[in-house]
């Protein structure tokens, strides 16, 4: 390869990086920023028009003192009823988990579905109190998933997670990605000159496989509850991935006369997976944007 030849194939590997930097650059940092786990209850067999407050108890060892409700003049008298219960309960080591963000309990509404987020325990129960003073507890459970969705039965106590709930849209977005993925690092290929009926069998194969790779490790991840490991698996994967593919695409990749440029190609694997992460970024944020402008 000379030297006209590589300055050729660096420019769109510089502005692939100079739009990476510009995105780095505008993109703001927070101290708290980062994927939160969840805990969603799912609320089946309540009394039938009877209000309710939910919360979750976290097992201490030890003593732990509890916080003092203060009346709420706000609302009736069974209604803080409820909320004493729930706040100042402790029973057997077990009692209130307060998030340092977010309502520690929640009042009954029409969806029977209560979300609890940012810091969440990994091992609790579920308290629901009525309005008439009645208490009901969930049978104490362990999450695995980092988001993580229960089914509460109220009568018998019983709670279970759903480790399948979320799985259809994970799958779209997985079949989301796979196609930015095609479409961008194409793209790249043409750019390259190495787009033709050779060396697309490859491009698949190896995408396939890389996709495969990458969601595999991301699945088993949340479905540890390891999620919060994201922001430092996602791009010790994607290295991976870049070396796998410029690793693969070296001796594979011909240019329109059938002849091989291993130092070229490196380039190509390189350029196309900076590429597609920078560019499925923004194309996933202006999908996002334009779904939440028509739900709000």
């Amino acid at each position: 390869m000379n030297i006209k030849s590589i300055k050729l194939y660096l420019i769109p590997i510089s502005i692939i990086f100079a739009v990476l930097c510009t995105f780095i650059i505008k993109t703001p940092v927070y101290a708290d920023m980062g994927p939160k786990p969840s805990i969603t209850i799912h609320v089946n067999n309540a009394s039938e028009g009877q209000e309710y407050y939910i919360g979750l108890l976290g097992y201490w060892d030890g003593d732990i003192e509890t916080e003092q409700y203060v009346y709420d003049d706000s609302l009736t008298e069974k209604e803080n009823k409820a909320c004493q219960i729930i706040t100042e309960y402790d029973k057997s080591g077990w009692s209130l988990f307060r998030s340092p963000v977010g309502d520690a309990y929640y009042h009954s509404d029409e969806t029977d579905t209560y979300t609890f987020d940012y810091m969440v325990p990994d091992h609790f129960k579920v308290i629901l109190v009525t309005l008439d003073g009645n208490v009901y507890l969930s049978d104490d459970i362990t999450k695995h998933k980092f988001n993580a969705d229960f089914e509460y039965d109220v009568l018998t106590g019983s709670i279970k997670e759903d480790v399948f709930a979320g799985m259809g849209m994970y799958a779209v977005l997985v079949l989301f990605s796979f196609i930015c993925t095609i479409v961008i690092e194409g793209l790249v290929l043409w750019m390259f000159k190495l787009f033709n009926k050779h060396n697309i069998k490859y491009f698949f194969i190896i995408n396939i496989v890389t996709q495969i790779i990458l969601n595999g490790i991301l699945i088993y991840t949340e479905y540890n509850g390891f999620g919060l490991m994201l922001l430092f698996i996602f791009p010790f994967t994607e290295l991976l991935i870049i070396f796998i593919e410029s690793k693969y695409y070296k001796k594979r990749l011909v240019n329109r006369e059938g002849e091989v440029n291993s130092k070229r190609n490196i380039l190509y694997g390189i350029a196309a997976n900076i590429a597609s992460v920078v560019g499925g970024y923004f194309l996933a944020s202006f999908i996002i944007s334009i779904i939440e402008f028509f739900i709000t």
